[in-house]
């Protein structure tokens, strides 16, 4: 019986070989080719939600990877767009396949959740909670129709964690709790189980297993999504995250080194993205007790640390900078 509901609650997507195109190219760092791929989708499955949802997702990826805000305004039209669509399919949800609806629920509150997170890494936390609560309410609402709709597990399992680690007063306010433990059960389900959203969810799953120093999962993990993307920056940066978080700054080293070379080949334009892989060079050179290298280093990103534009990422950059060279020979 349990196979049967499991077979009767798989839903088809439209077109779903040009959607995967699409994303798989958003992970390989094709931006370009992604967002021709995603905007052929959108414009072709014009009532499906789920188009200007994943073009959402690759404006983000893009302004993370990039550590820039050159995409927001695609970046919240899509949002809009997505939860425009979402809307359209759940008033005619009477007549419309449950699966659908529970899609569009996910939809909706995977968009709202996009703004959440934007607004939380901007710690406008109260506006993140303004869209927090809808998001969550519309993934509650997909997951009861369909408990095996796993994509929606991610956002959900983001909620959980970043309510849990809320500045105290803001969780009171929420009514949060500690809800980490069960961040983590959500995120492997997406991890393991997701329709769309199993790369990115276990990219969540390792920064939120590292960052709770359950090391070993999260190198594993973190390994097999190099194998399948060699030349990703995105997730060498989670892995070298995951060794200086570790201590392993031998290994660190080595690895900044590649992503170096993926940097310069591809963001030799962003001074920024430049100048920080060069600032965590020569901190994991100054650990492994390589001060000449550590110093040859920082050098080269305080050259490149006049060129970034943002104030706080400049202040940032000279702050971290300057400790090496203070401690290699001034």
């Amino acid at each position: 019986m349990n196979l049967i509901i499991c077979f009767v609650l798989t839903y088809v997507v439209p077109n779903e070989g040009l959607l995967r195109k699409g994303i798989e190219a958003g992970y390989l760092e094709q931006y370009e080719r992604a967002e021709s791929l995603l905007l052929e989708y959108t414009r072709l499955v014009k009532e499906s939600p789920l188009g200007p949802l994943f073009l959402t997702g690759l404006y983000d990826l893009y302004m993370l990877d990039f550590s820039d805000d050159s995409k927001r305004d695609k970046f919240f039209k899509y949002i809009d767009l997505t939860v425009k669509r979402s809307e359209r399919v759940l008033k005619g949800r009477r007549q419309k396949d449950p699966r659908e609806i529970a899609w569009a629920y996910f939809a909706k509150g995977a968009a709202l959740s996009y703004k959440a997170i934007y607004y939380g890494r901007k710690k406008n936390f109260i506006k993140a909670l303004y869209y927090a609560f809808p998001a969550k309410k519309a993934l509650d609402k997909a997951v009861k129709i369909d408990s095996t709709l796993y994509d929606a597990y991610l956002p959900l399992g983001t909620y959980d964690y970043a309510l849990s680690e809320l500045p105290k007063f803001v969780k009171w306010l929420a009514g949060g709790r500690d809800r980490r433990e069960k961040a983590l059960r959500e995120m492997r389900l997406a991890a393991y189980k997701g329709k769309f959203v199993e790369i990115v969810a276990k990219d969540a799953l390792i920064w939120t297993l590292a960052y709770h120093r359950s090391f070993k999962e999260a190198e594993n993990i973190s390994q097999e999504l190099l194998k399948r993307y060699p030349a990703s920056r995105t997730f060498r940066w989670t892995y070298t995250y995951i060794l200086r978080r570790s201590g392993q700054w031998k290994r660190a080293r080595d690895e900044y080194q590649k992503l170096l070379y993926l940097v310069m080949r591809d963001q030799k334009s962003c001074p920024y993205c430049v100048a920080i892989v060069y600032m965590w060079l020569s901190r994991s050179a100054y650990f492994s007790r390589g001060f000449i290298e550590a110093r040859r280093y920082a050098l080269a990103g305080k050259i490149l640390t006049s060129k970034v534009k943002s104030e706080e990422d400049r202040e940032y950059l000279e702050k971290t900078l300057k400790w090496v060279l203070d401690r290699t020979g001034g």
